[in-house]
């Protein structure tokens, strides 16, 4: 039996700083992977649309599919790279990938379920 003693509030360690940013890098990067896995395991419009999900997200334009008015746009240090904009001009050719969104109201957007992992085939579904 493995017992744990939580420490006395008034007793509590410092946050060490770098060793949760250290965390939080590779959690971003595990999720990356994971992105990149699903996409390779996917063909046809199911790849186009998932790699073109981050720009529709942060976008958020009337020109792109399922816009909403008022909708959280904007993911929090995202940068359009070439695939991006490659990506949403396979649904809307004359969108202007280059626009930057005036918000950045979304921290993150993560596959959730088999997405990514060995149990994803080009059938399953994804959820964000």
């Amino acid at each position: 039996m493995v017992v744990h003693h939580l420490p006395l509030p008034h007793k509590a360690p410092e946050i060490d700083v770098d060793r949760v940013q250290a965390m939080a890098s590779r959690f971003a990067m595990h999720h990356r992977q994971r992105y990149l896995d699903a996409l390779g395991k996917l063909d046809g419009r199911k790849r186009e649309i998932l790699a073109a999900l981050p720009m529709f997200f942060h976008c958020n334009h009337p020109l792109l599919l399922g816009y909403l008015p008022d909708a959280p746009a904007g993911i929090r240090g995202h940068t359009t790279t070439g695939a991006d904009i490659a990506a949403i001009h396979r649904f809307v050719r004359t969108f202007d990938a280059s626009l930057r969104p005036s918000r950045q109201d979304i921290d993150a957007i993560f596959l959730m379920g088999s997405g990514g992992s060995l149990g994803h085939t080009a059938d399953s579904d994804i959820d964000l």
